[in-house]
């Protein structure tokens, strides 16, 4: 399958968010979370893993233009794909600061 899923993302012209480009990162989340993988590093495991970071970073900076060109940038974020795992991430990371200093009213995370 890594053949495979290399092949596939070679083929991309481009990583930015567009329905050939959700579809693949789509299927390969897919099989990930529902196969177990025990895969030895190499280069294509190298290529695809550098190719899911700018993809990642592609679908952002899309997402930042909709979200502060939007008269309702609150509508908008909320849309974000990773939104919910963004979310529960700062309410971790705010449990943890907030155990070793209970009289935090306000956090800024950048």
């Amino acid at each position: 399958m890594i053949e495979y899923f290399f092949d596939k993302l070679k083929s991309l012209d481009d990583l930015s968010p567009s329905p050939k480009v959700n579809d693949f990162f789509s299927e390969l989340c897919c099989y990930s979370i529902n196969n177990d993988l025990n895969i030895n590093n190499s280069d294509k495991i190298d290529f695809i893993n550098k190719n899911c970071a700018e993809a990642e970073y592609e679908l952002e900076k899309y997402y930042s233009n909709i979200i502060s060109s939007s008269d309702n940038p609150n509508d908008e974020l909320v849309r974000f794909p990773y939104y919910d795992n963004y979310f529960n991430l700062t309410k971790l990371e705010y449990l943890n600061i907030s155990y070793f200093n209970d009289d935090i009213k306000n956090i800024l995370f950048i």
